[in-house]
């Protein structure tokens, strides 16, 4: 009962400085490019127009669409939206972290540095998707670890409902997830929970893939224009397309920029933290043993 009443207060504590920290620093205008491509598309969706640019982002659209309903000024419009998703993330985050880890005073104190995280607050207080690209994210994440503790067939077929109707907010989510959806699917070896997965999986996938196919008459008229804007950046991405040694630098140095941003500072000495324990542990017991993410 006292663990309850404890985890209420967290989740109370941690909503309050989400909320707090992204209204005092709120963006006052749209602040890219796509966040005005979004704005547009509010008003009429065509993906031919870019309105928003392909793969088109349907969830996403529609989603704003409905708080536009309540709220006339677009740039307000995403701030609710991303502040909603924001604490959605968190809480997700925190039913995640209580599963890996019994220490409520450690799932506390994770999820807050998250919240101060500078790319997550940065990204919830601006005109963009990415926020809801975290809720995706962590939602995907955390069903999937319950498929495996749990070896629940409904959570199983729940995942892979989600994994393909989620795609649509943001496809790239389809890419980055699909190992360990695969993976999840891998460990649950039975032909008929396969099908059924498929199904499920179809099923979320077609929610979104046939009305945006719909909205530019035809498949072959969105593998074109999807095609156009792929082509355009393919030479920066990967040496597969052709991409200069100059481009892998580039990206190399700013992933290794955001992954500090994204830990700040306190993660930074957390992890070295958790590194130098970790490596302590391994050279008492010998490297024979490992230290356990779940309490017994």
């Amino acid at each position: 009962m006292k663990h309850l009443y404890n985890h209420k207060i967290h989740i109370i504590y941690l909503s309050a400085t989400l909320i707090f920290s992204r209204i005092l620093f709120k963006a006052h205008y749209l602040y890219e490019w796509d966040s005005i491509q979004y704005a547009l598309a509010i008003k009429d969706f065509d993906i031919m127009w870019h309105q928003p640019h392909p793969p088109g982002y349907i969830l996403f659209v529609f989603i704003l669409k409905l708080f536009a309903v309540i709220f006339k000024d677009i740039n307000t419009v995403f701030l609710v939206v991303n502040i909603l998703f924001s604490l959605g993330t968190v809480t997700i985050f925190y039913l995640l972290s209580s599963q890996l880890c019994k220490n409520i005073h450690l799932q506390f104190w994770s999820c807050l540095i998250f919240i101060v995280c500078p790319v997550f607050w940065f990204y919830g207080e601006i005109a963009t998707i990415y926020i809801i690209e975290a809720f995706v994210s962590v939602t995907i994440a955390y069903f999937a670890f319950l498929s495996l503790e749990n070896k629940n067939t409904k959570t199983l077929y729940f995942l892979s409902f989600l994994f393909g109707l989620l795609g649509g907010i943001r496809q790239t989510t389809l890419i980055l997830f699909a190992p360990l959806w695969l993976y999840v699917l891998f460990l649950n070896r039975d032909i008929k929970r396969l099908l059924s997965n498929l199904f499920y999986f179809v099923t979320g996938l077609a929610l979104w893939t046939v009305p945006t196919i719909i909205s530019v008459n035809g498949l072959n008229n969105y593998i074109q224009i999807s095609k156009g804007l792929t082509e355009s950046g393919n030479e920066k991405l990967t040496t597969f397309f052709g991409s200069t040694l100059n481009y892998l630098v580039v990206n190399f140095t700013n992933f290794t920029i955001w992954l500090a941003q994204a830990l700040s500072p306190i993660g930074l000495i957390v992890l070295v933290y958790l590194l130098v324990h970790c490596t302590k542990q391994g050279i008492m017991s010998g490297g024979t043993q490992s230290v356990p993410l779940r309490g017994s």
